[in-house]
């Protein structure tokens, strides 16, 4: 399948897609469901990947970027350690 393809079939599945873990609708489900029904691509991540499916895992993501990041962790640092004092 063409990406183009690929999205709307993934459109129409993820419509049929039962909730899932954590209550949500998962798009792994989704691509599982693709995935019977023709081969499809992946990229293996290598490295951290982040959770910005809820609010704390939204937050951490942030907060590990700019802490990261040399333009903003030097504000950012001394901002921290302020708020657990």
């Amino acid at each position: 399948l063409s990406p183009e393809d690929a999205a709307a079939h993934c459109k129409s599945l993820f419509k049929k897609t039962p909730i899932g873990a954590g209550g949500e609708f998962q798009l792994t489900d989704t691509i599982d469901m693709l995935m019977h029904m023709t081969d499809i691509q992946a990229y293996n991540i290598v490295g951290k990947s982040h959770d910005c499916g809820n609010k704390l895992g939204y937050v951490e993501t942030f907060i590990e970027y700019a802490l990261r990041n040399s333009k903003l962790s030097a504000d950012l640092k001394p901002f921290i350690k302020s708020l657990l004092k």
